[in-house]
């Protein structure tokens, strides 16, 4: 079970502890937004950001959102 009582300060310490990068949103991650397809059953635009950023990085995205399969075919998908 997730635990949902930690802050996003104790989120991004344990990130940066293992090795991760906190990104900035940059201009090309933007521009990078519109080359990822909008699926009529997910059309959540943050998760279209983080794509976009996957996508103009050219890093793997990590998650256990299902939806996210719709996008193999444009980045890198990480499953837990």
């Amino acid at each position: 079970m997730p635990d949902f009582d930690k802050k996003i300060s104790d989120i991004v310490e344990i990130a940066l502890n293992d090795d991760f990068q906190v990104l900035p949103i940059k201009t090309n991650h933007i521009y990078s937004y519109n080359l990822i397809p909008l699926v009529i059953d997910h059309k959540d635009p943050f998760d279209r950001l983080l794509l976009a950023t996957s996508l103009s990085e050219n890093i793997p995205i990590i998650t256990a959102d299902l939806k996210f399969n719709n996008y193999s075919n444009k980045v890198s998908i990480i499953f837990p």
